[in-house]
């Protein structure tokens, strides 16, 4: 026993004495220097230092616990994860530190984390210009978690995540992200707002119905933006797709601050812009104007070239279509100085090969190979094409009638060159007097037509108060019959003026024929009919179809 406690009082001699101490060492190098017996080589002899060891009660217990001082906790089953064992959640090496009177573990584990936990205080990480990542085999998670017993209410904020950074040698949020309870303590609704420029102002919600909102907190639509908005790409398109059977819709809306439309407010319009002249201008739109009185939708749109001011072509309220005119006044209201409308040009063989679908009745086109307009009167599968060929002539008096005076026609051959001449008698067969001449020429109307012929006699009386009839009718000059025309008599009474008189028929020319029209005036016996030419006599034909 002596024997063993020598060496002690040796090595507690030279602490004394030197203030360091070497085991298997005669050159201590520190306060403590320990060296290996068989540093090298493969002894089977145990090498190392045996800390305390002790259960986590034990490790509670002590008392004045001096700082830096070793353990080695051996069991945890024991004691409480409380006060200076609070960290004490693992077998293994612990030190005490004395700047949070706890025991603090040695962690060798590359793992920052690998065991629950609770901070006691605000933590801040240094990054030191490094980043952190999270990484997973497969899914990377993380969580953050409103603890706490019973249900949320709706509208709790449940977690935040921030941005800061010093303004004015100040530490300020710069934006954030925040998350609440939208649900009813049984679901699990809720939103996600996004705020910049240090404000809690919800620059972006993700609002419980999925809708977003972009400058609003409450949107009611999938996107919702309150503001002007702006879509920018090298082949920039906005698409809207109806992926069911419902129609999809882009609308303008003028909200009018909550107010009714007044007349002419603008209350949406699309502008088409281009790059001109180094920047930015309007160069065509469509507006919608209100043409109500704040109780009805009458509305107008107006489509400007040229800039957007203009307005080239209007459709109004009353479904009229104005181009070139602010205010149609017919279902199509044309106004041009400088040019006119242009039909369709089609050859007969074209024409003929329009799609049934294209030819309805009414439809009208230029035939190139006639030179003339023709319009469909039949159906778009029984089509019968009418040529519009406008023969429409108006004779006056020859250039003898040159005064305001009366003048009076006899009845010789010599008044051939007249443009009206009278016979003596109705039922002569030979008309003497008749309008039917333009230049000396009968007017020869075409068969295959109906005509309207419209005669005004002007202002006739007779030398001896007797009656005059006037006639129209015709004679054969063509091919084939022709049946009279309806004879309409006019009669005048004698001696005074009488106001000017019309007379009205129907013509029909079969085809292949052609027709010369006459008007005769007759006295009930001889003597002249005296013409006031201020009234002259005139005649009108136009074609019916």
């Amino acid at each position: 026993m002596k024997k063993s406690l020598l060496p002690v009082a040796i090595i507690l001699l030279g602490n004394i004495m030197f203030g360091q101490v070497g085991i298997n060492t005669v050159s201590p190098k520190s306060s403590l220097d320990i060296t290996a017996k068989n540093p090298i080589g493969n002894s089977s002899n145990i090498d190392g230092i045996l800390i305390p060891r002790v259960d986590r009660q034990r490790a509670l217990s002590m008392a004045l616990v001096e700082p830096s001082t070793l353990i080695y906790v051996n069991d945890i089953s024991t004691g409480t994860v409380t006060g200076q064992a609070s960290n004490i959640n693992a077998v293994g090496f612990y030190h005490f530190d004395g700047s949070t009177s706890k025991w603090v573990k040695f962690n060798t584990d590359t793992n920052i984390y690998n065991a629950n936990g609770t901070l006691t205080s605000n933590r801040v990480m240094s990054m030191a210009n490094n980043s952190l990542v999270l990484r997973n085999g497969n899914e990377a998670n993380l969580y953050v978690e409103r603890s706490g017993t019973g249900n949320l209410q709706s509208g709790q904020n449940v977690a935040n995540l921030y941005t800061s950074g010093y303004v004015g040698d100040t530490n300020k949020t710069l934006s954030g992200i925040r998350t609440y309870y939208r649900g009813d303590g049984i679901n699990t609704n809720s939103s996600m707002t996004f705020s910049v420029n240090g404000n809690i102002n919800n620059n972006l919600v993700l609002a419980s119905n999925n809708n977003v909102g972009i400058g609003t907190d409450s949107p009611t639509q999938k996107l919702d933006v309150s503001g002007n908005g702006r879509f920018i790409g090298n082949n920039a398109d906005i698409k809207v797709e109806s992926t069911t059977a419902t129609v999809p819709t882009l609308s303008l809306y003028r909200q009018n601050a909550g107010e009714n439309l007044s007349a002419n407010q603008i209350f949406g319009r699309v502008h088409f812009k281009g790059f001109v002249e180094g920047g930015e201008k309007d160069l065509a739109g469509i507006r919608a104007t209100y043409q109500g009185n704040g109780n009805t939708t009458d509305s107008e749109l107006k489509f400007s070239v040229n800039g957007v001011s203009n307005s080239q072509m209007v459709l109004n309220s009353s479904g009229d279509l104005g181009i070139g005119i602010a205010s149609p006044k017919a279902k199509l209201d044309i106004s041009g100085t400088d040019s006119g409308v242009r039909l369709p040009q089609l050859t007969t063989a074209q024409r003929d090969a329009i799609a049934s679908d294209r030819a309805h009745a009414a439809t009208i086109i230029y035939n190139k190979d006639i030179g003339k307009i023709q319009v469909n009167t039949g159906t778009d599968t029984n089509r019968k094409w009418e040529t519009l060929d406008s023969v429409s002539e108006t004779l006056n008096t020859s250039a003898t009638f040159t005064s305001n005076a009366s003048q009076t026609i006899t009845y010789t051959s010599t008044n051939s060159g007249d443009r009206v001449r009278f016979q003596e008698q109705l039922y002569n067969s030979t008309p003497v007097g008749y309008i039917s001449k333009v230049n000396n020429t009968d007017f020869v109307l075409k068969g295959g037509r109906t005509y309207k012929v419209d005669v005004n006699m002007g202002r006739l009386k007779t030398s001896d108060a007797k009656h005059t009839w006037c006639h129209i009718f015709d004679t054969q000059a063509g091919s084939g019959s022709y049946t009279s025309v309806s004879i309409i008599p006019q009669s005048y009474t004698a001696v005074n003026w009488n106001s000017s008189n019309t007379m009205s028929t129907f013509v029909t020319i079969p085809s292949g024929n052609t027709k010369t029209i006459y008007v005769k005036c007759a006295k009930q016996d001889s003597g002249n009919v005296i013409i006031n030419d201020s009234v002259a006599p005139q005649i009108s034909i136009t074609i019916m179809d």
